[in-house]
């Protein structure tokens, strides 16, 4: 389906314009600022959506603006769209109605009547349903060029969907990988010896030892304190008796004295040695140093069985990890696999096509090292193997085709059936339709079985008189 009649008023720059195109090439002419940009903007906006419209549609001093595309197969108009906007409406995107013809399809129309919320990608706009400008193409990045051709040419497997899964498992299995390290150093940090016990030694019941242990043995010391006391009081009364007697031989005049105080004296002597000898013997001091080192020991043990509890635990969670760690990264492996495969299994547009490290490759050899011509030809295949409904293609900047990009883009048309619209700025008047301050001027027949010619200059003409 092309456009079999195109009619557009009061739209940017266009006043009145009714054009019946060619079934192929149709070039619209005329110097800048006349309206060849506003034509192939009012195809975009009718036939792709309304998410480029600009937000002043409207000729300058105008109220409102009409796009009609006639669309068919062949002469008999199919599908009828209109795109109408009023000056003041809320409606950026203006109205768009679709008319279809009794008996016939109208259905991949039906997409377009809502405006996007949000712009699109480059490749996105170059990849939807109708519309593909080759040259925009050209001068995409290798990786949009990639994915574009990528898009177009695997059918059998959504491959942005599949990258998105692939990127979502990578992302999850990252985490997993730092958390399995993070408990391996753990895990390995941890040493335990051989040989431990079961279950942890009581070291509440050893302490409890160790301290009545240290309560008893202070009080068999604060005893054995007290007795050595008394002994040594024993020990000085014995000391004092001795001087006293010999007080009494030096000093006889204090004999009566004395004598009591001596017999009082060797009365508690005796008491106080009956006493001691009556003691029972002081109990064996407990061995305290021992319970102490078995309390450490003890300590030492229950801190192992506490590690190697803690290196199980980490283990556990290690394993855990690295199980889960192997589902993404199998997910991973899979979603590659899947795309590799479904990338093999590619149909290219143009033989000689392929894919590099994200970028596109053209006979083995990245797509930028192709010749402008080579370019030209791949561009305009993919564009038209990536519409399949609406064979209609417009270039923008026409200016950058020499003869043979043109001739290129000529061949193409026949052989696919397309209908292709390039703007070119050229004032002479006798190139395609001419295009002078909002409307057709004069209308070329633009030949279908060779290159569009380019009109004579005057160093043209004046060499062909020089050499008839």
């Amino acid at each position: 389906m092309r456009i079999v009649r195109f009619e557009a008023s009061n739209i940017k720059k266009l006043k009145a314009i009714d054009i019946s195109p060619n079934r192929y090439i149709n070039r619209l002419s005329g110097g800048n600022g006349q309206g060849k940009s506003s034509i192939l903007d009012s195809i975009e906006w009718t036939l792709v959506n309304a998410k480029d419209i600009t937000s002043r549609p409207i000729r300058k001093g105008e109220r409102r603006g009409d796009i009609k595309l006639s669309m068919g197969n062949g002469e008999t108009v199919d599908v009828t769209l209109l795109r109408t906007f009023h000056e003041g409406s809320s409606k950026t995107a203006g109205r768009l109605e679709i008319l279809v013809a009794p008996g016939k399809d109208g259905s991949m129309f039906e997409g377009r009547r809502k405006r996007a919320i949000s712009p699109d990608e480059l490749q996105d706009k170059l990849l939807s349903q109708i519309g593909f400008d080759p040259l925009e193409f050209m001068q995409m990045k290798p990786d949009q060029q990639y994915h574009v051709l990528r898009r177009i040419s695997v059918k059998s497997l959504d491959l942005d969907e599949l990258d998105a899964s692939i990127k979502t498992a990578y992302d999850e299995r990252t985490p997993l990988a730092a958390q399995a390290r993070t408990l391996e150093a753990q895990y390995d940090a941890i040493i335990v010896p051989e040989g431990l016990p079961a279950e942890k030694i009581d070291e509440a019941a050893l302490l409890k030892q160790l301290t009545e242990a240290s309560e008893f043995n202070e009080a068999i010391a604060r005893e054995e304190v007290r007795r050595d006391g008394v002994k040594r009081d024993a020990d000085q009364r014995a000391e004092r008796i001795n001087q006293i007697r010999a007080e009494v031989e030096a000093l006889e005049k204090k004999i009566k004295g004395y004598k009591s105080e001596i017999e009082q004296l060797e009365k508690d002597v005796q008491t106080t040695k009956k006493t001691v000898n009556a003691w029972k013997p002081l109990e064996q001091k407990r061995d305290a140093p021992a319970l102490a080192e078995e309390l450490k020991q003890a300590r030492t043990i229950n801190g192992a069985i506490d590690r190697s509890n803690t290196k199980k635990r980490i283990g556990a969670e290690l394993e855990t990890a690295r199980a889960a760690w192997k589902v993404k990264d199998d997910a991973v492996k899979e979603g590659e696999r899947r795309r590799l495969e479904a990338i093999g299994q590619a149909e290219y547009p143009i033989p000689g096509l392929g894919f590099g490290d994200e970028e596109v490759l053209y006979n083995g050899l990245p797509f930028d090292q192709a010749s402008h011509g080579e370019r030209i030809r791949v561009s305009t295949a993919i564009g038209m193997r990536a519409n399949n409904e609406v064979h209609v293609m417009w270039i923008h900047d026409g200016a950058l085709l020499d003869d043979e990009g043109l001739q290129i883009i000529a061949d193409l048309a026949m052989e696919h059936e397309y209908q292709v619209w390039i703007e070119v700025v050229d004032t002479s008047g006798g190139v395609g339709f001419y295009i002078e301050d909002g409307e057709v001027k004069a209308v070329n027949e633009e030949p279908l079985d060779k290159p569009p010619a380019k009109p004579k200059t005057k160093k043209t003409k004046v060499a062909e008189q020089a050499n008839p």
